[in-house]
C-alpha cells in the first residue's frame, strides 16, 4: 500500500526527449559566418585531428579533447566529444563548420538532428550530421564510384 502512496505522489517523470531537424535562423547564420570569418575554429582543430588520429591508431588517453570512432554497417564516422575549454556556442559553431567542409568536399548532408534531454542540474544536448557520398556517373559501366557501382 506504501508503494502505491509512494508512487501516486511521486513527481512525474519527463516525456522521452525527441530528435528534431537542426536549420540555423538567419541570425545564426549570420553569426556563425562571422565566427568562420574569425577563423576562430583553427583553435580546435589540431586538437581534435590529434585525437582522431590518436584513437584511431589506438593510443587515446581519458583526458583532453575525445573521439570516439564509429563503425556500424554501412557506415562509418566520429563522434566529438565536447570539451568544456571550447564552450557550448563556439562548439556548435565548429560542428556546424566541420559539416560545411564536408559539404565543400562532395559530401551530401543526409540529415542535421539535435537531440535535448534535460537532467536535474543540466541539459545534455547531442548534435548529429549524418553525411553520403554524392553519386557521380561512371564513364564504364560496372565501375565503382564513390562506393557505387553502376550496371548496364
Amino acid at each position: 500500500m506504501f508503494n502505491f502512496i509512494h508512487n501516486l505522489f511521486r513527481p512525474q517523470a519527463a516525456a522521452p526527449a525527441a530528435w528534431h531537424a537542426v536549420v540555423l535562423s538567419p541570425a545564426q547564420a549570420k553569426r556563425h559566418a562571422r565566427w568562420v570569418a574569425q577563423r576562430v575554429y583553427l583553435n580546435w582543430l589540431a586538437p581534435y585531428f590529434k585525437a582522431y588520429h590518436l584513437r584511431k591508431g589506438g593510443a587515446a588517453g581519458t583526458r583532453g579533447f575525445q573521439v570516439q570512432l564509429v563503425q556500424e554497417q554501412g557506415s562509418q564516422g566520429a563522434l566529438l566529444l565536447y570539451h568544456a575549454s571550447i564552450g557550448p556556442g563556439n562548439f556548435r559553431h565548429f560542428f556546424e563548420h566541420l559539416g560545411e567542409r564536408l559539404v565543400n568536399l562532395g559530401y551530401h548532408r543526409a540529415c542535421a538532428d539535435k537531440l535535448a534531454n534535460q537532467h536535474e542540474h543540466h541539459t545534455e544536448t547531442t548534435l548529429k550530421q549524418f553525411f553520403k557520398p554524392n553519386p557521380t556517373d561512371s564513364p564504364k559501366p560496372g565501375t565503382a564510384t564513390n562506393g557505387l557501382a553502376w550496371l548496364p
